[in-house]
C-alpha cells in the first residue's frame, strides 16, 4: 500500500513549485497553516480534493525531475480554467498575503481581494523576491541606509 500525503503536506510541496521558494522558506513565514486553512475555507470541497489528487499524481509522475514536474504543473494546474484557478490563487496568496475569491470570473470586482491578515502582508513573498522589506514592518536595521544596496 502506497502512503498518500495529506492535503497540508501536498499544499506545502506544490507551493514550493508554484512560488520558487523552498519548503523551509515557506514554513519560515509562519503562514503555512493559515494559508492552508484559507484554501480549505475558500475553495469548494470537490474542487480542492480534485486539485490535491492532481497534485499527488503530478508529483508521482514527475519521478523527482524538476523539468518534468514544471511541465506537468504548467499543463495541468496553471490553466485558469483548471480547478477554478486554485494554482494561481495559491501563488497570489503566498506573494501578496491576499485572497481572490475566484480568478475564473472575468467580471470579478477587484475589491473582492481580501487581506488574509496583517501577518500575511508582512510575510508576503513579494518582499524577499524584490530584495526589500514591507513598508512599516521588518525594517532593515539601524544604519542600514548608510550602505549601498546590493546589486546581486
Amino acid at each position: 500500500m502506497t502512503h498518500r500525503p495529506d492535503a497540508r503536506a501536498l499544499f506545502l510541496r506544490i507551493s514550493t513549485s508554484l512560488t520558487g521558494f523552498s519548503e523551509l522558506d515557506l514554513q519560515g513565514t509562519g503562514m503555512l497553516d493559515t494559508y492552508h486553512a484559507v484554501i480549505v475555507r475558500e475553495s469548494s470541497p470537490a474542487n480542492r480534493e480534485a486539485f490535491f489528487r492532481e497534485v499527488a499524481s503530478i508529483l508521482e509522475q514527475s519521478g523527482g525531475s524538476d523539468e518534468t514536474l514544471n511541465a506537468l504543473i504548467a499543463q495541468r494546474l496553471m490553466p485558469v480554467a483548471n480547478y477554478e484557478g486554485l494554482a494561481q490563487n495559491i501563488i497570489f496568496m503566498w506573494y501578496t498575503g491576499q485572497w481572490r475569491p475566484t480568478v475564473t470570473n472575468p467580471n470579478a470586482d477587484p475589491e473582492q481581494l481580501r487581506n488574509i491578515s496583517p501577518a500575511a502582508y508582512v510575510q508576503g513573498l513579494m518582499w524577499p523576491a524584490a530584495d526589500t522589506h514591507p513598508p512599516g514592518a521588518k525594517q532593515p536595521g539601524y544604519g542600514s541606509w548608510a550602505a549601498k544596496p546590493s546589486t546581486t
